[in-house]
């Protein structure tokens, strides 16, 4: 038999085998994979209560693609392997099938070395108040607040002026900032009705009006919008506003998000 019959041999006998597992839980999840084009042409296993991808069917298995985890409560979230275990909240409550889809986008991501993922793949679109898979599988440990509202973002285009770019805005209508950490990084992210007086405050519209910052590491820098660029990109700045301290983290919202988590997936799009 072929190399490449073996393979698929190989994977279709795995997912046989997953589809048919006596654990309920197990199995269900198993079958709602099995429907995603993208993992069905991949290897499935379990490690521990972790659903697993490679794209190896032989020994040693890929250790470095998105993965399926449910936790003790039950619920099940997309994750990168180096992920810590998520943040539940009733803010962050993950359905089966959104979370199946985030793996399949992420290891979509890695395959193509994209540094943007669309909102929506195969005409799939994602409910008003929720996250896209991308930012969400991002985001697992992230503390988010509730979704800020249509009229909360009217208020603060109307007030300030500023159009925000259609992938932060898509992100706060999912979560309306937080705090914590989203993968290797800390992250605070300003709320919609926070973003004109903490610009404000901090100095950046009186020194720096060249970027608009949405938050913070945490520490001493700020996490900006660089408005020298179309369309703007995302800086890492002190808060003394020294531009020539810049540092690139991404030439689009999702692009710092990714950079910032620090994965291998996206290594071509890293500054440091």
């Amino acid at each position: 038999m072929p190399d490449a019959d073996v393979h698929v041999g190989a994977i279709d006998d795995a997912w046989e085998t997953l589809t048919r597992d006596r654990t309920t839980w197990r199995r269900e999840l198993a079958m709602l994979a099995a429907a995603e084009p993208v993992l069905r042409a991949l290897l499935p296993f379990w490690s521990l209560n972790d659903l697993r991808f490679s794209r190896s069917t032989t020994w040693p298995y890929d250790q470095d693609l998105p993965l399926l985890r449910r936790l003790a409560s039950g619920a099940v979230f997309a994750l990168y392997p180096d992920s810590r275990a998520p943040v539940e909240s009733p803010q962050c409550s993950p359905t089966l099938e959104r979370e199946v889809a985030a793996v399949a986008y992420g290891i979509t991501a890695i395959d193509a070395r994209a540094s943007r993922l669309p909102a929506a793949v195969d005409g799939r679109t994602w409910p008003a108040g929720t996250l896209p898979p991308h930012q969400a599988c991002l985001l697992a440990e992230f503390r988010r607040n509730p979704p800020a509202s249509d009229v909360a973002i009217a208020l603060f285009e109307a007030a300030s002026g500023v159009r925000l770019p259609d992938e932060y805005l898509r992100f706060m209508r999912g979560a309306n900032g937080g705090e914590g950490a989203i993968g290797r990084a800390h992250a605070q992210l300003w709320t919609i009705e926070d973003l004109l007086q903490f610009n404000v405050a901090c100095g950046a519209n009186e020194f720096c009006p060249e970027v608009f910052v949405f938050g913070s590491d945490g520490g001493g820098e700020a996490y900006a919008f660089d408005r020298r660029t179309a369309p703007w990109s995302v800086v890492l700045v002190p808060f003394i506003f020294d531009l020539a301290a810049a540092v690139p983290l991404g030439a689009t919202f999702d692009a710092f998000l990714e950079t910032i988590y620090g994965r291998g997936a996206f290594d071509d799009h890293l500054s440091t």
